[in-house]
């Protein structure tokens, strides 16, 4: 009798206990509705100033979610995108600007998101053999940028970033190149060693160096001497301190 009575009692406890958390629940979802813009705007300010990003850029969402056409919408979704890349959530920041750019076309804060948009893919570069569409999408917004705000502050640091992402894409090349020479396929590595050296006429020194040392060694490979000499002969008199001059197997054949 005294078990069933203390465990009556229990379930009271309980009942109790999750009616005043579902209340509670319900009243803060009930605040959050009808929380104002300026609310929303200010609680965002206040956790990006305390540093708490993630918390920050959840009430700058819920402000263009709840009050798309506010006053505070504009800068909401600038700071938005400034706190998802402050706490590293790149992905989230393509959709952010397209909103912006669908709602305030033209605007002065335009080169910024798209400088903001241009680093969330650059910043996700770390092996070129793998983020070859993050090299060339970050490169191509780079591009947008200087070509609709040529006055804008961030030109100086988008052209070299261009400039990085073109010897990035150059290098993922060379290393193809290289993979196939290390697995004995030279044809293909030749061709594209060759591809490279046509292709960019603004080929970085470093790579260009690199990608005829591979031709050489490559077509050296299959016995291909005459080709071969030509790329000799272009390599010592473009870059005579070249360390792959003193292949001794290579050059002292020639």
């Amino acid at each position: 009798m005294q078990k069933n009575k203390k465990k009556y009692i229990n379930i009271i406890f309980l009942s109790f206990f999750f009616n005043i958390f579902f209340n509670y629940l319900n009243s803060q979802a009930e605040e959050l509705k009808y929380k104002t813009a300026e609310q929303y705007y200010l609680d965002g300010i206040y956790s990006y100033v305390d540093r708490s990003y993630a918390t920050s850029a959840d009430q700058f969402e819920a402000l263009s979610k709840n009050h798309p056409y506010s006053q505070y919408t504009r800068n909401s979704l600038v700071m938005e995108a400034f706190t998802n890349y402050l706490n590293k959530e790149y992905e989230k920041i393509k959709n952010i600007t397209n909103v912006f750019f669908k709602l305030f076309p033209n605007d002065q804060y335009e080169p910024y998101m798209l400088y903001i948009l241009a680093m969330s893919s650059y910043i996700n570069i770390r092996d070129v053999s793998k983020n070859y569409s993050n090299i060339v999408e970050s490169r191509q917004i780079f591009t947008d940028l200087i070509s609709k705000h040529p006055d804008s502050k961030y030109v100086k640091n988008a052209e070299e970033k261009i400039v990085y992402l073109n010897k990035m894409e150059q290098l993922g090349e060379v290393l193809i190149g290289e993979l196939y020479q290390k697995n004995d396929i030279f044809i293909s590595a030749i061709r594209r060693y060759a591809n490279i050296l046509n292709k960019y006429k603004d080929i970085d020194p470093e790579i260009e160096e690199r990608t005829l040392c591979g031709m050489i060694s490559s077509l050296h490979s299959l016995n291909m001497t005459t080709n071969m000499k030509k790329y000799i002969e272009f390599l010592t008199k473009k870059y005579p301190k070249s360390k792959c001059l003193n292949n001794k197997n290579i050059f002292l054949s020639k």
